[in-house]
């Protein structure tokens, strides 16, 4: 998985400091946006937060969904379970197949900030990994930093200095999802300072 961690970009990894960047930028308005457009969690869901850093997702969700969140720095997910405890299943490490049978099937998947992280080798395994660990129904809901024309100057330079070191155009990464699922549908979000590419994935 391609990170760059040099610099100033090494601080974020730091599990506070990287909530605090969060906070700066109106992270927890967004997520609760995030939530309620996109994943819509059903009552009693399961959901799979892959790559879920410290899980602030699970703040905006509603608490009966059971909540697995996987990560692979055990930092952010020590800290993930000094915030919320009992309430979601925090697993330190990789998603992959060994870890998928320990688990129930899922209604909902959820990548946000992880497809810009990984060359299209390890896009297209997930892909295929999430699918086979969905109910039928279910859905994977994926957020990521794009470039498009329609950016400004400000916002492809910070998708330029993001730590993920394969942000991809916005047709790219629908050509790797698509293969995989039955429908995408997909959004932009954000031209000013920050430009993100969400898609659903529905099986």
């Amino acid at each position: 998985m391609a990170q760059s961690s040099s610099g100033v970009r090494s601080i974020l990894e730091i599990p506070i400091i990287y909530d605090i960047f969060q906070n700066l930028m109106d992270a927890k308005r967004k997520r609760r946006e995030f939530v309620d457009e996109f994943i819509r969690p059903a009552k009693g869901a399961r959901l799979l937060d892959i790559g879920c850093g410290t899980a602030q997702l699970l703040a905006c969700l509603p608490s009966d969904v059971v909540y697995v969140g996987y990560d692979p720095s055990s930092e952010y997910i020590a800290r993930a379970r000094r915030s919320f405890g009992s309430r979601g299943e925090f697993i330190p490490g990789i998603y992959d197949e060994v870890a998928a049978l320990s688990h129930p099937l899922f209604d909902l998947a959820v990548a946000t900030g992880v497809l810009h992280h990984m060359d299209d080798e390890e896009v297209t395994s997930l892909c295929k990994l999430v699918r086979k660990s969905l109910k039928p129904g279910g859905r994977f809901v994926t957020l990521d930093t794009t470039f498009c024309p329609e950016q400004s100057p400000i916002a492809r330079f910070l998708a330029s200095r993001d730590r993920g070191a394969n942000v991809r155009l916005r047709e790219e990464y629908i050509a790797l999802v698509a293969p995989h699922f039955a429908e995408v549908k997909s959004k932009l979000q954000g031209t000013l300072w920050y430009t993100l590419w969400i898609m659903e994935c529905m099986t």
